[in-house]
């Protein structure tokens, strides 16, 4: 639910379409951004892919840097990769969705710049 919020907010076409996908692979952003970084088809995802896609998707969202989606990858999915690796699947990620990578931008500039983040409701941190 969270990443379809994201991708509503963000109005990020690539997302969107995902999940406006009617196939028995639509509507799985996981497997989508598991594709993605891999360079193969979606349906040729496996689980354990579809995963690691989950934990990028997630690292990404929560604005993540890449030593915490290495640390991520190894507890949630014990997979170990290097920070190298991390960096190209979050380079990956932003250029799969360029529009949420520049909207999640903008927020933590506007939060920098006001040294607070208000949310829709209007609650403040």
């Amino acid at each position: 639910m969270e990443l379809r919020i994201l991708a509503a907010r963000s109005r990020d076409s690539a997302m969107l379409a995902v999940f406006d996908r009617e196939d028995e692979i639509g509507r799985d952003l996981h497997r989508a951004t598991a594709a993605a970084m891999l360079g193969i088809r979606p349906e040729d995802v496996t689980d354990e892919q579809r995963g690691w896609g989950k934990t990028v998707n997630f690292a990404q969202a929560y604005g993540q840097s890449p030593r915490g989606l290495v640390n991520r990858m190894l507890v949630l999915c014990d997979k170990a990769i290097s920070e190298t690796e991390a960096e190209a699947w979050r380079y990956t990620f932003r250029r799969t969705y360029p529009q949420f990578a520049q909207w999640s931008d903008d927020r933590i500039s506007m939060s920098n710049a006001r040294r607070k983040i208000e949310i829709s409701s209007g609650r403040v941190f």
